[in-house]
């Protein structure tokens, strides 16, 4: 008895964790570029429509464009939403410490980030925008990882990304990064 009591206790355990796993997972866009596209659409539509300035808000912030999405989980929290304005506090507090340790240590070169930055800017000339985008977010990673100085070359490549999607026909997107490109700057 004890024995049968203690299986379905660590089943239902399993179970419930798995659920949980699937529901974060749910959470998360799996691709947040099409996700902001969507939102993009529907806000222009309806501006007021709450879950499309949500679903907005979640791409950006999965897209890793921490200024943008600063400023659309702030307008949520405007709106006093009782439901998602705490979240979307506890969102922009996370986002901002965020932006705080990377510019806490900002202030270095990267060779290999400036290199990228090239390959990247070439292969958008040559006409191939998926490749741009490959060796900018590549550079960025390098960038970021390096503690360059976010006003300077991180800024350059959310330019570069915004070339790339927009060749890409990816306006959203593009606009996107020219937001998160416009907030980096001091």
């Amino acid at each position: 008895m004890r024995r049968r009591a203690l299986i379905a206790t660590v089943t239902a355990l399993v179970v419930a964790a798995a659920s949980v796993l699937v529901w974060r997972a749910a959470l998360r866009p799996r691709d947040p570029a099409a996700a902001l596209a969507r939102a993009t659409r529907t806000l222009a539509r309806a501006p007021g429509d709450a879950d499309a300035a949500w679903d907005r808000a979640r791409a950006l912030e999965a897209l890793a464009l921490p200024h943008a999405a600063i400023d659309a989980f702030e307008a949520i929290a405007a709106r006093g939403d009782a439901e998602r304005g705490h979240e979307a506090k506890r969102r922009v507090t996370a986002l901002r410490a965020l932006l705080q340790e990377r510019e806490r240590r900002a202030r270095g070169t990267s060779p290999a980030a400036a290199a990228a930055l090239e390959r990247g800017t070439a292969a958008l000339q040559r006409g191939d925008a998926a490749g741009a985008a490959r060796e900018a977010h590549a550079g960025l990673v390098l960038a970021r990882d390096a503690n360059v100085d976010p006003s300077d070359l991180v800024r350059r490549f959310y330019v570069l990304l915004a070339a790339a999607a927009r060749a890409q026909g990816q306006s959203a997107l593009a606009d996107a990064y020219v937001d998160e490109a416009r907030l980096v700057m001091p």
